[in-house]
C-alpha cells in the first residue's frame, strides 16, 4: 500500500513537472518569436505582417540549437559559436568576410534539415 501511494504522488509530480516544463519552454518560445519579429522590424524596416511571416519560414524547420543565436542576435547579444554538424553562424561570418545572419541562420536550418547533407561539411564551409 506504502508503495502503490509513492508512486501515485511519484507520477503526480512527474506530470507536474513536465507540463511547467513545456510551459515554460512554450513561453520561451514564444518571447523569442516576439523579439525577432521585433529585430526583424527595426533593421529591415519589415511591417509587421511580412516580418512575422519571415521569421515563421525561418523557425519552422530550424534546430532548436540555433533558438540561443536567435535569442542573442535578437536582443543584440554577441553570438556564441553554436555548431550545426560541425558549422556555426560564426564560421559563415568568417568565411564570408562580414555578416549576413539571415542568410546564415537559413543555410544551417536547410543543412540542418537536408537527410543526405548533400552540401557536406567541406561545401558549407566554403560558401
Amino acid at each position: 500500500m506504502f508503495e502503490q501511494i509513492n508512486w501515485d504522488c511519484g507520477k503526480s509530480l512527474i506530470s507536474l513537472i513536465y507540463n511547467n516544463f513545456k510551459g515554460v519552454k512554450m513561453d520561451n518560445k514564444l518571447a523569442l518569436e516576439k523579439s525577432f519579429t521585433k529585430r526583424l522590424v527595426e533593421d529591415f524596416s519589415y511591417s509587421e505582417a511580412y516580418a512575422d511571416k519571415l521569421k515563421n519560414e525561418l523557425m519552422k524547420d530550424m534546430p532548436e540549437e540555433l533558438f540561443e543565436n536567435i535569442d542573442q542576435w535578437s536582443n543584440r547579444r554577441p553570438l556564441i559559436d553554436v555548431k550545426v554538424y560541425g558549422v556555426s553562424i560564426l564560421d559563415l561570418y568568417k568565411k564570408w568576410g562580414g555578416e549576413n545572419f539571415l542568410l546564415a541562420i537559413n543555410i544551417l536550418s536547410t543543412y540542418a534539415n537536408d537527410p543526405s547533407h548533400n552540401y557536406g561539411h567541406l561545401e558549407l564551409r566554403m560558401l
